[in-house]
Protein backbone atom coordinates (compact mmCIF):
# COMPACT_ATOMS: atom_id res chain seq x y z
CA UNK A 1 0.00 0.00 0.00
CA UNK A 2 2.84 2.32 0.92
CA UNK A 3 4.56 1.56 -2.38
CA UNK A 4 1.36 2.34 -4.29
CA UNK A 5 1.00 5.66 -2.50
CA UNK A 6 4.61 6.51 -3.35
CA UNK A 7 4.05 5.62 -7.03
CA UNK A 8 0.91 7.75 -7.15
CA UNK A 9 2.71 10.68 -5.59
CA UNK A 10 5.59 10.28 -8.05
CA UNK A 11 3.14 10.18 -10.98
CA UNK A 12 1.45 13.32 -9.70
CA UNK A 13 4.77 15.09 -9.45
CA UNK A 14 5.67 14.07 -13.01
CA UNK A 15 2.36 15.39 -14.33
CA UNK A 16 2.83 18.65 -12.47
CA UNK A 17 6.37 18.92 -13.85
CA UNK A 18 5.12 18.28 -17.39
CA UNK A 19 2.43 20.93 -16.96
CA UNK A 20 5.02 23.38 -15.67
CA UNK A 21 7.22 22.70 -18.68
CA UNK A 22 4.34 23.18 -21.12
CA UNK A 23 3.30 26.36 -19.36
CA UNK A 24 6.88 27.67 -19.48
CA UNK A 25 7.12 26.87 -23.19
CA UNK A 26 3.86 28.66 -23.89
CA UNK A 27 4.70 31.77 -21.86
CA UNK A 28 8.43 32.08 -22.56
CA UNK A 29 8.75 30.74 -26.11
CA UNK A 30 5.56 30.26 -28.10
CA UNK A 31 3.88 33.47 -26.96
CA UNK A 32 6.94 35.52 -27.87
CA UNK A 33 7.19 33.87 -31.29
CA UNK A 34 3.50 34.44 -31.98
CA UNK A 35 3.75 38.09 -30.96
CA UNK A 36 6.84 38.50 -33.13
CA UNK A 37 5.08 36.93 -36.13
CA UNK A 38 2.53 39.75 -35.94
CA UNK A 39 4.54 42.74 -34.76
CA UNK A 40 8.08 42.60 -36.22
CA UNK A 41 8.78 45.48 -38.59
CA UNK A 42 10.40 43.37 -41.30
CA UNK A 43 7.89 41.24 -43.30
CA UNK A 44 10.70 38.83 -44.26
CA UNK A 45 11.53 38.24 -40.61
CA UNK A 46 7.83 37.75 -39.86
CA UNK A 47 7.72 35.10 -42.59
CA UNK A 48 10.73 33.36 -41.05
CA UNK A 49 9.02 33.29 -37.65
CA UNK A 50 5.90 31.79 -39.22
CA UNK A 51 8.09 29.07 -40.76
CA UNK A 52 9.30 28.21 -37.24
CA UNK A 53 5.67 27.99 -36.10
CA UNK A 54 4.54 25.97 -39.14
CA UNK A 55 4.76 22.52 -37.45
CA UNK A 56 2.46 23.81 -34.72
CA UNK A 57 -0.02 25.21 -37.26
CA UNK A 58 0.04 21.96 -39.23
CA UNK A 59 -0.83 20.01 -36.07
CA UNK A 60 -4.08 21.97 -35.71
CA UNK A 61 -6.14 18.82 -36.32
CA UNK A 62 -5.21 17.72 -32.81
CA UNK A 63 -7.84 19.08 -30.37
CA UNK A 64 -5.14 19.94 -27.81
CA UNK A 65 -3.11 21.92 -30.35
CA UNK A 66 -6.26 23.53 -31.72
CA UNK A 67 -7.17 24.67 -28.22
CA UNK A 68 -3.61 25.91 -27.65
CA UNK A 69 -3.68 28.02 -30.82
CA UNK A 70 -7.01 29.50 -29.86
CA UNK A 71 -5.82 30.28 -26.36
CA UNK A 72 -2.62 31.99 -27.49
CA UNK A 73 -3.61 33.63 -30.80
CA UNK A 74 -7.14 34.59 -29.78
CA UNK A 75 -6.23 37.69 -27.73
CA UNK A 76 -3.76 39.08 -30.31
CA UNK A 77 -4.73 37.99 -33.83
CA UNK A 78 -8.07 39.77 -34.19
CA UNK A 79 -6.53 42.99 -32.81
CA UNK A 80 -3.66 42.60 -35.27
CA UNK A 81 -6.02 42.28 -38.24
CA UNK A 82 -7.62 45.63 -37.33
CA UNK A 83 -4.41 47.39 -36.24
CA UNK A 84 -3.69 50.93 -37.45
CA UNK A 85 -0.20 49.89 -38.56
CA UNK A 86 -0.39 48.30 -42.07
CA UNK A 87 2.66 46.14 -41.32
CA UNK A 88 0.82 44.47 -38.45
CA UNK A 89 -2.18 43.83 -40.68
CA UNK A 90 0.18 42.47 -43.36
CA UNK A 91 1.82 40.07 -40.88
CA UNK A 92 -1.46 38.97 -39.30
CA UNK A 93 -3.23 38.11 -42.58
CA UNK A 94 -1.33 34.87 -43.41
CA UNK A 95 -1.64 33.78 -39.77
CA UNK A 96 -5.42 34.01 -40.15
CA UNK A 97 -5.22 31.42 -42.93
CA UNK A 98 -2.71 29.25 -41.03
CA UNK A 99 -4.97 28.99 -37.98
CA UNK A 100 -8.42 28.92 -39.64
CA UNK A 101 -10.84 28.32 -38.01
CA UNK A 102 -9.46 29.90 -34.81
CA UNK A 103 -11.84 28.49 -32.22
CA UNK A 104 -11.95 26.29 -29.14
CA UNK A 105 -12.94 22.81 -30.35
CA UNK A 106 -14.94 22.24 -27.17
CA UNK A 107 -17.30 25.17 -27.68
CA UNK A 108 -19.59 23.50 -30.23
CA UNK A 109 -20.75 24.02 -33.81
CA UNK A 110 -22.52 27.32 -33.21
CA UNK A 111 -19.32 28.96 -32.05
CA UNK A 112 -17.45 27.51 -35.05
CA UNK A 113 -19.99 28.98 -37.47
CA UNK A 114 -19.64 32.36 -35.79
CA UNK A 115 -15.84 32.21 -36.13
CA UNK A 116 -16.11 31.25 -39.82
CA UNK A 117 -18.44 34.21 -40.45
CA UNK A 118 -16.15 36.54 -38.49
CA UNK A 119 -13.17 35.35 -40.53
CA UNK A 120 -15.01 35.98 -43.82
CA UNK A 121 -15.85 39.52 -42.69
CA UNK A 122 -12.22 40.09 -41.73
CA UNK A 123 -11.01 38.82 -45.11
CA UNK A 124 -13.38 41.12 -47.01
CA UNK A 125 -12.12 44.07 -44.97
CA UNK A 126 -8.51 43.08 -45.70
CA UNK A 127 -9.26 42.67 -49.41
CA UNK A 128 -10.44 46.29 -49.37
CA UNK A 129 -7.44 47.51 -47.36
CA UNK A 130 -5.84 50.75 -48.64
CA UNK A 131 -2.37 49.15 -48.46
CA UNK A 132 -1.67 47.10 -51.65
CA UNK A 133 0.59 44.62 -49.83
CA UNK A 134 -2.23 43.82 -47.41
CA UNK A 135 -4.64 43.27 -50.31
CA UNK A 136 -2.13 40.88 -51.90
CA UNK A 137 -1.74 38.92 -48.65
CA UNK A 138 -5.52 38.87 -48.13
CA UNK A 139 -6.10 37.48 -51.63
CA UNK A 140 -3.65 34.65 -50.97
CA UNK A 141 -5.11 33.95 -47.52
CA UNK A 142 -8.67 33.87 -48.88
CA UNK A 143 -7.61 31.46 -51.62
CA UNK A 144 -5.91 29.10 -49.16
CA UNK A 145 -8.96 29.08 -46.91
CA UNK A 146 -11.43 28.51 -49.76
CA UNK A 147 -9.37 25.67 -51.23
CA UNK A 148 -9.23 23.79 -47.92
CA UNK A 149 -12.60 24.75 -46.40
CA UNK A 150 -14.90 25.37 -49.39
CA UNK A 151 -17.68 23.25 -47.87
CA UNK A 152 -17.37 24.98 -44.51
CA UNK A 153 -17.84 28.51 -45.85
CA UNK A 154 -21.28 29.91 -46.52
CA UNK A 155 -22.22 30.40 -50.18
CA UNK A 156 -22.75 34.11 -49.59
CA UNK A 157 -19.26 34.43 -48.08
CA UNK A 158 -17.67 32.62 -51.05
CA UNK A 159 -19.51 34.92 -53.44
CA UNK A 160 -18.28 37.99 -51.57
CA UNK A 161 -14.68 36.82 -51.56
CA UNK A 162 -14.68 35.85 -55.24
CA UNK A 163 -16.26 39.18 -56.18
CA UNK A 164 -13.48 41.05 -54.42
CA UNK A 165 -10.68 38.93 -55.91
CA UNK A 166 -11.82 38.24 -59.47
CA UNK A 167 -13.89 41.33 -60.19
CA UNK A 168 -12.17 44.10 -58.23
CA UNK A 169 -8.59 42.97 -57.66
CA UNK A 170 -8.10 41.87 -61.27
CA UNK A 171 -8.92 45.43 -62.41
CA UNK A 172 -6.96 47.22 -59.69
CA UNK A 173 -5.18 49.94 -61.68
CA UNK A 174 -3.16 51.12 -58.67
CA UNK A 175 -1.15 47.93 -58.15
CA UNK A 176 0.17 45.33 -60.59
CA UNK A 177 0.99 43.06 -57.63
CA UNK A 178 -2.70 42.99 -56.66
CA UNK A 179 -3.72 42.07 -60.23
CA UNK A 180 -1.08 39.35 -60.42
CA UNK A 181 -2.11 37.88 -57.07
CA UNK A 182 -5.77 37.85 -58.14
CA UNK A 183 -4.82 35.62 -61.06
CA UNK A 184 -2.51 33.48 -58.88
CA UNK A 185 -5.29 33.01 -56.31
CA UNK A 186 -7.69 31.93 -59.04
CA UNK A 187 -5.10 29.38 -60.18
CA UNK A 188 -4.88 28.15 -56.60
CA UNK A 189 -8.66 27.79 -56.39
CA UNK A 190 -8.67 25.65 -59.54
CA UNK A 191 -6.88 22.95 -57.54
CA UNK A 192 -10.12 22.39 -55.64
CA UNK A 193 -12.42 20.36 -57.86
CA UNK A 194 -15.58 21.63 -56.16
CA UNK A 195 -14.69 25.25 -57.05
CA UNK A 196 -14.47 24.76 -60.83
CA UNK A 197 -18.17 24.92 -61.58
CA UNK A 198 -18.33 28.31 -59.85
CA UNK A 199 -15.13 29.61 -61.46
CA UNK A 200 -15.90 28.48 -65.02
CA UNK A 201 -18.06 31.51 -66.01
CA UNK A 202 -15.71 33.91 -64.17
CA UNK A 203 -12.45 32.87 -65.81
CA UNK A 204 -12.92 34.76 -69.14
CA UNK A 205 -13.02 38.04 -67.19
CA UNK A 206 -9.33 37.45 -66.39
CA UNK A 207 -8.42 36.76 -70.02
CA UNK A 208 -7.75 40.38 -70.98
CA UNK A 209 -4.90 40.49 -68.46
CA UNK A 210 -2.84 38.52 -71.00
CA UNK A 211 -2.14 41.98 -72.50
CA UNK A 212 -1.35 43.69 -69.18
CA UNK A 213 1.52 46.16 -69.41
CA UNK A 214 3.32 44.49 -66.47
CA UNK A 215 5.09 41.21 -67.25
CA UNK A 216 4.38 39.74 -63.80
CA UNK A 217 0.65 39.87 -64.49
CA UNK A 218 1.02 38.34 -67.95
CA UNK A 219 3.14 35.52 -66.54
CA UNK A 220 0.46 34.80 -63.91
CA UNK A 221 -2.21 34.58 -66.64
CA UNK A 222 -0.18 32.20 -68.81
CA UNK A 223 0.55 29.95 -65.82
CA UNK A 224 -3.15 29.92 -64.99
CA UNK A 225 -3.85 28.82 -68.58
CA UNK A 226 -1.27 26.05 -68.24
CA UNK A 227 -3.09 24.81 -65.16
CA UNK A 228 -6.45 25.03 -66.95
CA UNK A 229 -5.04 23.00 -69.82
CA UNK A 230 -4.52 20.05 -67.44
CA UNK A 231 -8.07 20.14 -66.10
CA UNK A 232 -10.64 17.98 -67.82
CA UNK A 233 -13.73 19.92 -68.85
CA UNK A 234 -11.97 23.30 -69.06
CA UNK A 235 -10.38 24.75 -72.20
CA UNK A 236 -7.74 27.44 -72.00
CA UNK A 237 -8.82 28.92 -75.36
CA UNK A 238 -12.26 29.58 -73.87
CA UNK A 239 -10.56 31.85 -71.34
CA UNK A 240 -8.20 33.58 -73.79
CA UNK A 241 -9.02 33.15 -77.51
CA UNK A 242 -6.24 31.74 -79.69
CA UNK A 243 -5.96 34.95 -81.73
CA UNK A 244 -5.17 36.86 -78.53
CA UNK A 245 -2.56 34.29 -77.51
CA UNK A 246 -0.86 34.58 -80.91
CA UNK A 247 -1.04 38.38 -80.79
CA UNK A 248 0.56 38.35 -77.35
CA UNK A 249 3.26 35.94 -78.53
CA UNK A 250 4.07 38.18 -81.48
CA UNK A 251 4.04 41.33 -79.34
CA UNK A 252 6.55 39.85 -76.90
CA UNK A 253 9.11 39.68 -79.70
CA UNK A 254 8.22 42.57 -81.99
CA UNK A 255 6.87 45.23 -79.61
CA UNK A 256 8.80 44.45 -76.43
CA UNK A 257 11.86 43.14 -78.30
CA UNK A 258 12.14 40.19 -75.92
CA UNK A 259 11.37 37.06 -77.98
CA UNK A 260 12.60 34.66 -75.26
CA UNK A 261 10.79 36.29 -72.33
CA UNK A 262 9.11 34.19 -69.67
CA UNK A 263 5.73 34.97 -71.22
CA UNK A 264 6.85 33.92 -74.71
CA UNK A 265 8.46 30.73 -73.41
CA UNK A 266 5.40 29.75 -71.37
CA UNK A 267 3.03 30.55 -74.26
CA UNK A 268 5.11 28.33 -76.52
CA UNK A 269 4.68 25.49 -74.04
CA UNK A 270 0.95 26.19 -73.81
CA UNK A 271 0.40 25.91 -77.58
CA UNK A 272 3.09 23.32 -78.32
CA UNK A 273 0.69 20.45 -79.01
CA UNK A 274 -1.36 22.61 -81.37
CA UNK A 275 1.47 23.68 -83.65
CA UNK A 276 3.96 20.86 -83.13
CA UNK A 277 2.00 17.73 -82.15
CA UNK A 278 3.82 14.80 -80.60
CA UNK A 279 3.00 11.38 -79.31
CA UNK A 280 1.78 8.07 -80.61
CA UNK A 281 0.34 8.18 -84.13
CA UNK A 282 1.86 11.56 -84.98
CA UNK A 283 4.10 11.41 -88.06
CA UNK A 284 6.77 13.79 -89.33
CA UNK A 285 4.40 14.71 -92.16
CA UNK A 286 1.79 15.82 -89.59
CA UNK A 287 4.37 17.96 -87.80
CA UNK A 288 5.67 19.65 -90.93
CA UNK A 289 2.13 20.26 -92.18
CA UNK A 290 1.22 22.05 -88.94
CA UNK A 291 4.47 24.03 -89.10
CA UNK A 292 3.88 25.21 -92.68
CA UNK A 293 0.29 26.13 -91.88
CA UNK A 294 1.44 28.16 -88.88
CA UNK A 295 4.11 29.95 -90.92
CA UNK A 296 1.58 30.69 -93.66
CA UNK A 297 -1.19 32.01 -91.40
CA UNK A 298 0.85 33.95 -88.81
CA UNK A 299 4.55 34.14 -89.54
CA UNK A 300 5.14 36.81 -86.85
CA UNK A 301 3.86 34.67 -83.99
CA UNK A 302 5.44 31.56 -85.51
CA UNK A 303 8.86 33.20 -85.50
CA UNK A 304 8.68 33.78 -81.72
CA UNK A 305 7.22 30.30 -81.21
CA UNK A 306 10.11 28.54 -82.92
CA UNK A 307 12.69 30.66 -81.12
CA UNK A 308 11.37 29.20 -77.85
CA UNK A 309 10.54 25.66 -78.92
CA UNK A 310 13.96 24.37 -77.81
CA UNK A 311 12.93 25.01 -74.18
CA UNK A 312 10.24 22.34 -74.54
CA UNK A 313 11.74 19.79 -76.96
CA UNK A 314 14.88 17.68 -77.01
CA UNK A 315 17.82 18.86 -79.10
CA UNK A 316 17.32 15.93 -81.47
CA UNK A 317 13.69 16.93 -82.11
CA UNK A 318 14.68 20.52 -82.89
CA UNK A 319 17.46 19.32 -85.22
CA UNK A 320 15.03 17.00 -87.00
CA UNK A 321 12.54 19.84 -87.52
CA UNK A 322 15.26 22.09 -88.97
CA UNK A 323 16.30 19.33 -91.39
CA UNK A 324 12.68 18.71 -92.45
CA UNK A 325 12.15 22.42 -93.15
CA UNK A 326 15.33 22.48 -95.24
CA UNK A 327 13.99 19.58 -97.32
CA UNK A 328 10.74 21.50 -97.82
CA UNK A 329 12.68 24.55 -98.98
CA UNK A 330 14.75 22.44 -101.37
CA UNK A 331 11.65 20.64 -102.71
CA UNK A 332 9.91 23.96 -103.35
CA UNK A 333 12.93 25.25 -105.30
CA UNK A 334 13.18 22.06 -107.37
CA UNK A 335 9.48 22.28 -108.19
CA UNK A 336 9.83 25.92 -109.19
CA UNK A 337 12.81 25.16 -111.45
CA UNK A 338 10.90 22.36 -113.20
CA UNK A 339 7.84 24.58 -113.68
CA UNK A 340 10.02 27.35 -115.13
CA UNK A 341 11.70 24.92 -117.53
CA UNK A 342 8.34 23.52 -118.63
CA UNK A 343 6.95 27.01 -119.17
CA UNK A 344 10.00 28.00 -121.23
CA UNK A 345 9.69 24.88 -123.39
CA UNK A 346 6.03 25.52 -124.08
CA UNK A 347 6.73 29.15 -124.89
CA UNK A 348 9.12 28.04 -127.66
CA UNK A 349 6.50 25.69 -129.11
CA UNK A 350 4.00 28.54 -129.28
CA UNK A 351 6.13 30.39 -131.80
CA UNK A 352 5.83 27.53 -134.36
CA UNK A 353 2.10 27.76 -134.76
CA UNK A 354 -0.26 30.53 -133.66
CA UNK A 355 -3.29 28.31 -133.69
CA UNK A 356 -1.58 25.58 -131.77
CA UNK A 357 -0.09 28.21 -129.53
CA UNK A 358 -3.54 29.56 -128.63
CA UNK A 359 -4.75 26.08 -127.72
CA UNK A 360 -1.67 25.34 -125.64
CA UNK A 361 -1.99 28.75 -124.01
CA UNK A 362 -5.43 27.80 -122.71
CA UNK A 363 -4.05 24.55 -121.36
CA UNK A 364 -1.20 26.45 -119.68
CA UNK A 365 -3.69 28.71 -117.92
CA UNK A 366 -5.55 25.69 -116.60
CA UNK A 367 -2.32 24.20 -115.29
CA UNK A 368 -1.32 27.46 -113.63
CA UNK A 369 -4.65 27.69 -111.83
CA UNK A 370 -4.23 24.14 -110.57
CA UNK A 371 -0.65 24.81 -109.49
CA UNK A 372 -1.61 27.99 -107.65
CA UNK A 373 -3.40 25.99 -104.97
CA UNK A 374 -0.16 24.50 -103.73
CA UNK A 375 0.97 26.01 -100.43
CA UNK A 376 4.59 24.90 -100.75
CA UNK A 377 5.74 26.79 -103.81
CA UNK A 378 8.95 28.79 -104.22
CA UNK A 379 6.92 31.57 -105.81
CA UNK A 380 5.39 32.12 -102.36
CA UNK A 381 8.36 34.23 -101.28
CA UNK A 382 6.81 35.17 -97.91
CA UNK A 383 6.52 31.52 -96.91
CA UNK A 384 9.99 30.71 -98.24
CA UNK A 385 11.46 33.56 -96.20
CA UNK A 386 9.57 32.37 -93.11
CA UNK A 387 10.92 28.82 -93.57
CA UNK A 388 14.49 30.10 -93.95
CA UNK A 389 14.15 32.33 -90.87
CA UNK A 390 12.68 29.46 -88.85
CA UNK A 391 15.61 27.21 -89.78
CA UNK A 392 17.99 29.90 -88.52
CA UNK A 393 16.00 30.34 -85.29
CA UNK A 394 15.99 26.60 -84.61
CA UNK A 395 19.74 26.27 -85.23
CA UNK A 396 20.54 29.29 -83.04
CA UNK A 397 18.38 27.96 -80.21
CA UNK A 398 20.38 24.72 -79.96
CA UNK A 399 23.71 26.01 -81.28
CA UNK A 400 25.44 26.36 -77.88
CA UNK A 401 24.45 22.80 -76.94
CA UNK A 402 25.63 21.16 -80.16
CA UNK A 403 29.26 21.46 -79.09
CA UNK A 404 28.69 19.24 -76.04
CA UNK A 405 29.89 15.66 -76.23
CA UNK A 406 26.46 14.11 -75.59
CA UNK A 407 25.03 16.01 -78.58
CA UNK A 408 27.70 14.98 -81.08
CA UNK A 409 25.25 12.77 -82.96
CA UNK A 410 22.82 15.68 -83.46
CA UNK A 411 25.67 17.91 -84.57
CA UNK A 412 26.78 15.36 -87.15
CA UNK A 413 23.17 14.91 -88.33
CA UNK A 414 22.72 18.63 -88.94
CA UNK A 415 26.13 18.97 -90.59
CA UNK A 416 25.26 16.19 -93.01
CA UNK A 417 21.76 17.56 -93.67
CA UNK A 418 23.12 20.99 -94.56
CA UNK A 419 26.17 19.76 -96.45
CA UNK A 420 26.68 19.95 -100.22
CA UNK A 421 25.32 22.69 -102.43
CA UNK A 422 21.79 22.83 -101.04
CA UNK A 423 22.24 26.23 -99.37
CA UNK A 424 24.16 27.81 -102.24
CA UNK A 425 21.59 26.49 -104.73
CA UNK A 426 18.80 28.05 -102.69
CA UNK A 427 20.62 31.37 -102.49
CA UNK A 428 21.34 31.38 -106.24
CA UNK A 429 17.73 30.54 -107.07
CA UNK A 430 16.24 33.37 -105.05
CA UNK A 431 18.87 35.85 -106.26
CA UNK A 432 17.91 34.91 -109.82
CA UNK A 433 14.20 35.29 -108.99
CA UNK A 434 14.91 38.71 -107.50
CA UNK A 435 16.82 39.83 -110.61
CA UNK A 436 14.01 38.62 -112.86
CA UNK A 437 11.48 40.52 -110.77
CA UNK A 438 13.56 43.70 -111.01
CA UNK A 439 13.92 43.32 -114.79
CA UNK A 440 10.19 42.76 -115.23
CA UNK A 441 9.44 45.84 -113.13
CA UNK A 442 11.84 47.95 -115.19
CA UNK A 443 10.26 46.76 -118.46
CA UNK A 444 6.79 47.54 -117.11
CA UNK A 445 7.85 51.10 -116.24
CA UNK A 446 9.36 51.59 -119.70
Amino acid sequence: AAAAVEESAAGSEEEEAAEDICSALEENALQDLMLASLHVADPKLAKSVRIVLTPLHQAKKSPDVDQLLHRMYGPILWRGLAAANPLVRLNATPVLADTFPLRDPGEGEDRTEAVVSKTADALVALLRDPEPRVRVAASNAAGRIMVSFWDVLQTADIRRLLNEIITKHSSDASSAAVRAEAVATTSLLLEAEHSRAVLRPLLPSLGNLIHDKVEKVRVAVVRMLLKIKKIRGLKYYHVVPVEHLLARLQAEGEVLDNPTSVVATELTGLMLNSYFPQGEGVTSADQIKRTLTFLTNNDGAASIFYQNIAYHLSISSVAKLAAMLLKCLSAAIDSDVKESAAASSKAKKKKKSKKRGRDEGSADEDEEVGGGDKTLNASNTKLMAAIAETICCLWESIGPSLGEAENEECNNFLTEAFSGSILTDALSHFEQKHEEAVDNEDKAQQ
